[in-house]
C-alpha cells in the first residue's frame, strides 16, 4: 500500500504548481485538449481566460520575492474560491493564469473576468504589516475552433489588449474582419 500512496503523490506533485497548489501548465493542456475535444463533440459553450496581475514586477522590486509569493498565492486562492467546479484553473507561468470554462458563453466568460479583476481590485495582501494593492487584466475568448493552442492565443491577444489599454480590465477576443 504504501507503493500506492508514493505514486499517488507522485501524481499529484507532477500535475500542480508547488507555489499555489493549483494544476500546472502542463496538467491544464492535457485536461483543456480532453475537454474542448468533448464541447466540440457534444457541442455546448466553452470559454478560455487568461489573467495576468498588472505591474508584478513592482512587488517584487519594491517588497521582494517573498511578498511576491504571497500575492501570488493571495490571487489564485481568490480565483480558485469563485471558480465552478467545473472549472479548470491553472497557473499558466510567473503571474498567469488560466481558466477554462465548460459550459460558459463568452459573454458568461467576460462577467467572471470582471469578478474577478474587482475582486483584485478590492483587495490587500499584507506583507510585514504593509498593505499591497494589486489588480489584473484578462483576455477571454469563446473556445472556437476548437483547439488548445488556438484558443490560448486568443485569449493571450486579447489579455495583451487589456494591457495596452491601461491594465485592470477584461478584454475579449475579437476575430479581424
Amino acid at each position: 500500500m504504501l507503493f500506492d500512496d508514493q505514486a499517488s503523490l507522485h501524481r499529484e506533485a507532477s500535475i500542480t504548481d508547488p507555489l499555489t497548489g493549483l494544476f500546472n501548465r502542463r496538467f491544464f493542456y492535457e485536461q483543456a485538449t480532453s475537454v474542448i475535444s468533448q464541447a466540440n463533440r457534444q457541442d455546448y459553450n466553452l470559454s478560455l481566460m487568461i489573467c495576468d496581475l498588472d505591474l508584478f514586477k513592482q512587488v517584487n522590486d519594491s517588497h521582494g520575492h517573498m511578498a511576491g509569493d504571497k500575492v501570488i498565492v493571495a490571487f489564485a486562492d481568490l480565483l480558485n474560491a469563485s471558480k465552478r467546479q467545473e472549472d479548470i484553473l491553472a497557473r499558466f507561468g510567473g503571474e498567469e493564469f488560466v481558466l477554462l470554462l465548460p459550459n460558459t458563453t463568452l459573454e458568461g466568460a467576460k462577467r467572471l473576468a470582471e469578478r474577478f479583476r474587482e475582486a483584485a481590485e478590492n483587495s490587500e495582501v499584507i506583507y510585514e504589516g504593509k498593505p499591497i494593492r494589486i489588480t489584473a487584466s484578462f483576455g477571454v475568448t469563446i473556445c472556437n475552433p476548437p483547439s488548445v493552442d488556438n484558443s490560448i492565443r486568443q485569449a493571450d491577444e486579447a489579455l495583451y489588449k487589456a494591457k495596452a489599454l491601461g491594465r485592470n480590465r477584461v478584454v475579449a477576443f475579437v476575430p479581424q474582419q
